[in-house]
Parts: structure tokens; sequence; C-alpha cells
């Protein structure tokens, strides 16, 4: 396995750990509509990702969970209305893209 495939398989395990981490604070909030939807994004991301093995280089996967983990920021922020927090996470999202595209620096 090289390192491109070793990073997406840590950055999907990632997202399942995020997602859970939003998922278990909407819970405790009582907001259990954001936290069960954010949950099964998590799941899903980390059973349809590997699917397309085959069919899409290990930067395509990385750059679509790039994309994913923005959108689980941007939901889990508005639901909280907590816009101030997403920031760091777009920040987080951008430097692990940069990576698949082999980039020094990001220009946020």
């Amino acid at each position: 396995m090289d390192t491109k495939e070793k990073l997406v398989k840590i950055h999907c395990f990632v997202i399942l750990f995020v997602c859970l981490g939003f998922s278990i604070i909407n819970f405790v909030e009582k907001n259990l509509v954001v936290g069960l939807s954010i949950l099964i994004c998590g799941i899903v991301v980390n059973i349809v990702v590997p699917l397309l093995k085959n069919k899409l280089s290990a930067d395509d996967r990385g750059l679509i969970l790039t994309m994913i983990q923005l959108i689980i920021a941007l939901v889990a922020s508005i639901s909280k209305h907590e816009l101030h927090t997403m920031y760091p996470l777009m920040l987080a999202s951008n430097a692990i893209g940069a990576i698949y595209n082999n980039k020094r620096t990001v220009v946020a």
C-alpha cells in the first residue's frame, strides 16, 4: 500500500471519528436529527469511498473526502449557530487537500 492510499484510509477514519464526536455533542444537546444525520454521513463515507478504489485515484478520493469534510464542518457549525468554529475546521480541510494536491502552501 502506497503512501497516498494510507492517507486516504487514515482520512476516512478521521472523518468517521469527527462525525462521531459531532454526533455525541448533538445527542447530548438533544439535537437528535442533526446528530444522527452527521453520524450516518460519516458511516456512508467510510462505505462508499473504499468502493471507489478501482474507479478513482487516491488523489481524487482524497479530494472528495476533503469536500465531504468541509460540508460536515459547515453543517455541524450552522446547526449549533457557531460559525466561528467553522474556520479552523475549514483550514484543516484545506491543509489536507493541499497534501493530496502536493501543494506546499495553502492560500485561504
